[in-house]
C-alpha cells in the first residue's frame, strides 16, 4: 500500500494510530488494520505519527517505531550501527542523544559537501565554456558552446540525483533531519532566446 501525506494543512496533527490489546495497530485515518511496514511506508512519505494503546492510552510512538526498525533490520541491513546499539544498551538514553549528534554532525559535513562540488562544478564548466569561446572562432564556438551547455546540464542533473540520494539518506537517520539548503543556481552564458 502506497501513502501519502496529506498536504491540506501542514500544521495538522499526527497520523494517529491505535493499538489493540491483541497488538492489531488500526490506521484511524484510512479506517483500516495497517501492519508495521505500512507504518515505515507511512514514515518514508513524510507522515508523523501517534500510537496509542487502546486499553491504557498511553502514547507508545516512540516503542512502535523502534519495533518497525528492528522488523526491518530482520528483512535485510540494520538501519543502525552495532556499536550504537550496544552502547545503547550499555548508558541508555545518553548515548542515543550522543548517537543522534554524531549522525546530525555527520550529515551536516555531507550536506555541505555536496553543496561545495556543487559549487565548484559549476564555477569551472562555466570558466572553461567562457574560455574555449574566446578560443573557438566563427559559427562552430556557437556549437561547442551549446554541446557543453548539455554537459553542464547534465552534471547538473548528476549533482540533483546525488542530493536526492544524500536526502533519501538523511530521513533514514534517527532523529531530526537538517534539509538540503536550496543553492541558488549560476546564471548561464547561454542566450536565453535558445
Amino acid at each position: 500500500m502506497r501513502y501519502a501525506p496529506r498536504v491540506t494543512d501542514a500544521a495538522a496533527a499526527p497520523r494517529l494510530i491505535r493499538r489493540y490489546a491483541n497488538r492489531k495497530l488500526y490506521d484511524v485515518r484510512s479506517s483500516a488494520y495497517v501492519a508495521l511496514e505500512d507504518l515505515a511506508a507511512m514514515v518514508r512519505a513524510g507522515e508523523e505519527l501517534r500510537v496509542v494503546d487502546t486499553a491504557s492510552g498511553d502514547d507508545i510512538t516512540a516503542q512502535t517505531l523502534t519495533q518497525v526498525i528492528l522488523d526491518e533490520g530482520k528483512r535485510g541491513p540494520s538501519l543502525l550501527p552495532t556499536d550504537l546499539l550496544h552502547a545503547a544498551l550499555r548508558r541508555g538514553e545518553r548515548a542515543l542523544d550522543a548517537g543522534r549528534g554524531a549522525v546530525g554532525g555527520a550529515v551536516d559535513t555531507a550536506v555541505g559537501a555536496v553543496s561545495t562540488i556543487r559549487h565548484g562544478v559549476d564555477g569551472l564548466l562555466h570558466q572553461s565554456l567562457g574560455r574555449l569561446s574566446r578560443v573557438l572562432p566563427g559559427p562552430r564556438a556557437d556549437e561547442r558552446t551549446a554541446e557543453h551547455g548539455a554537459e553542464l546540464d547534465a552534471l547538473r542533473r548528476q549533482v540533483a540525483e546525488m542530493e536526492r540520494t544524500l536526502s533519501a539518506l538523511v530521513a533514514r537517520q534517527p532523529g531530526p533531519a537538517a534539509p538540503l539548503p536550496d543553492v541558488p543556481t549560476p546564471p548561464s552564458d547561454e542566450d536565453p532566446s535558445r
